[in-house]
């Protein structure tokens, strides 16, 4: 995306870049705002954002897997954990993965993240939900 503007009506126009094609494809806006739920829609017609604010925050998410190395090996000790969520909102976590290569990244907010390992995208980039933790 470019950019966006708002009308005096509240009306929001979306710029998408140079070179952006749908090819038919239909589209999914996001919109997100502190205290409310994410709002999901369609791209492809006219449609309005009604943001449904929440009644408590939400509780914070939890990420958990196996850290290994390109050998398909466990890596354990600290390691650093790069995610980018559906907003391309970025965060760097440290946690000790241990001798088997399990690690838990604690209060992440709900949502799909990417998730590298170590600052390589190219081994393990994926992408993975951020679950409320079960009571």
């Amino acid at each position: 995306m470019r950019s966006t503007a708002r009308g005096a009506d509240g009306a929001f126009a979306i710029e998408m870049k140079d070179g952006f094609h749908a090819d038919g494809r239909s589209l999914e806006v996001r919109v997100r705002a502190p205290g409310c739920r994410t709002w999901r829609g369609p791209r492809d017609r006219a449609f309005a954002v009604r943001l449904e604010k929440m009644d408590v925050p939400p509780r914070p998410g939890a990420i958990r897997g196996t850290a290994m190395g390109a050998d398909r090996r466990p890596l354990s000790g600290v390691r650093t954990f790069d995610l980018v969520d559906e907003f391309t909102v970025r965060v760097s976590v440290c946690a000790v993965a241990d001798e088997y290569g399990q690690f838990a990244l604690e209060g992440i907010w709900p949502g799909v993240w990417r998730v590298s390992l170590d600052g390589d995208d190219r081994r393990s980039s994926f992408p993975t939900a951020a679950r409320r933790p079960s009571n």
